[in-house]
């Protein structure tokens, strides 16, 4: 297994990680073989026992190898289950994840916010939306990585005509389509199972474990004028977040 070479980017467990998911590709060690152990990685790489475990915690997650306590990590493919991951620490960023995803097979609906609806959005009973549910797909267009159901601000349903060649955040567009600026997100992220009629669309088994984020938009006056839900099948997905220290004071 090659040296890593520390610099900065990602953090050590998923370097460590990386290398040895490199290794299982080439061959080093074959589908039903066994990694080294803990202690055995420890030393070979300078490592802390920590970052060891949670690089083999990575490699189970992507499907390459399954752990079990008195026998050790056992490798189980060759390469890794696709989870697309995006890291958020501002609004540029999550346009960014957008903007390497897009969304297919769009239904529009022409809405006016009930109560329910209204309490479930955080909006106001009698507001008129555009509602948009689609699938979001990366870049090869593989199996999705989200359904996505979107309540746009009727004033702004003018993105109906433009989302079939849009690539990224509907948001985006009605930047540049309206003279408007999303100015804060606000998202809230919840564990979810996922229902039957999400799951086909998702091709996974009902009421399997999804990732569920709201996120409501605001524009440069401060009101809200998109309400996007997305479910997305964990075996595919992951968020990250960084958390920086601010000194008092």
């Amino acid at each position: 297994m090659d040296k890593i070479n520390l610099g900065l980017g990602a953090p050590r467990y998923q370097q460590l990680a990386q290398a040895i998911a490199d290794s299982i590709a080439r061959g080093e060690y074959p589908v039903g073989s066994l990694l080294p152990g803990e202690e055995d990685l420890c030393r070979q790489f300078n490592f802390s026992r920590f970052t060891v475990r949670e690089a083999l915690r990575h490699l189970q997650e992507t499907g390459l190898v399954t752990r079990r306590q008195g026998i050790g990590t056992t490798v189980i493919a060759s390469t890794p289950t696709r989870k697309f991951g995006h890291m958020i620490e501002s609004i540029d960023q999550l346009q960014q994840y957008a903007s390497e995803t897009r969304l297919i097979d769009h239904v529009f609906e022409d809405v006016v916010a009930d109560e329910e609806l209204a309490a479930e959005l955080g909006s106001t009973p009698g507001m008129k939306f555009l509602r948009i549910t689609a699938l979001r797909v990366g870049a090869d267009e593989s199996k999705p990585v989200a359904w996505t159901r979107i309540h746009l601000a009727a004033i702004y349903a003018g993105v109906r005509s433009s989302l079939a060649e849009h690539s990224g955040a509907i948001g985006s567009l009605v930047e540049k389509l309206y003279d408007q600026k999303i100015t804060a997100i606000r998202q809230t992220v919840s564990a979810a199972a996922i229902d039957e009629a999400i799951a086909d669309m998702l091709d996974v088994a009902p009421g399997s474990p999804g990732l569920r984020i709201d996120r409501t938009y605001a524009g440069h006056d401060g009101i809200p004028f998109e309400f996007a839900t997305s479910i997305h099948p964990g075996p595919r997905f992951s968020l990250s977040m960084q958390l920086d220290w601010m000194s008092p004071g």
